[in-house]
């Protein structure tokens, strides 16, 4: 059996480890793909966790919002089209059957901005690019989900694991008040 201080630290170190099990299990990292500009073609790097991302699908829209190129990542997550006409342009990155918010990217002294981005799936409904088939049927009168369905928010999963935290604190904090034993004073013997 473990003394009492051991015992304690011991149920701490599991809860936290639990803790941050269950944190990183919310959410695998997203993808990224970076940009390049190369003798006036954009080379594209397309990653999740280190690993290249093959065939996903790439659609790039000129200024003017027509499609300019498209096509596939190669084995080693890569892809390369010429750089459009303007001092923007928009991309559209497809894996598998979900397809990425929109990445909106500039040309900015013969560099591609933003050169990293984080591909999110929705998860931000002010800043993403409205769709060009959504726009085009959309009826205005239509209130729409910031949210996906089946997706949380990330401030609700955030707010989950404070709780989820600070219950297994309490619970720690309680059992521990439970199990120990209460310490009474020593009676001396008279003599």
């Amino acid at each position: 059996m473990c003394p009492p201080a051991v015992g304690r630290w011991h149920g701490f170190g599991a809860s936290i480890a639990l803790i941050l099990l269950w944190s990183t299990s919310v959410r695998s990292a997203e993808p990224v793909v970076t940009f390049q500009l190369e003798d006036g073609w954009v080379v594209l790097t397309l990653h999740q966790e280190q690993r290249p991302i093959a065939d996903a699908g790439i659609k790039v829209f000129d200024r003017n919002d027509r499609v300019f190129a498209e096509g596939t990542t190669d084995e080693q997550g890569m892809g390369t089209f010429p750089l459009p006409k303007g001092d923007s342009f928009l991309v559209d990155v497809r894996i598998g059957a979900k397809t990425a918010d929109s990445i909106r990217l500039s040309v900015i002294d013969q560099q591609i901005e933003p050169s990293r981005v984080l591909l999110t799936f929705g998860l931000q409904p002010c800043c993403q690019a409205p769709s060009r088939t959504a726009a085009a049927t959309a009826n205005l009168h239509e209130e729409s989900s910031p949210v996906q369905p089946g997706r949380l928010p990330t401030w609700l999963q955030a707010l989950g694991g404070v709780v989820f935290l600070v219950i297994g604190t309490l619970l720690l904090v309680v059992g521990q008040r439970s199990t120990s034993a209460p310490v009474s004073p020593r009676l001396r013997k008279r003599t």
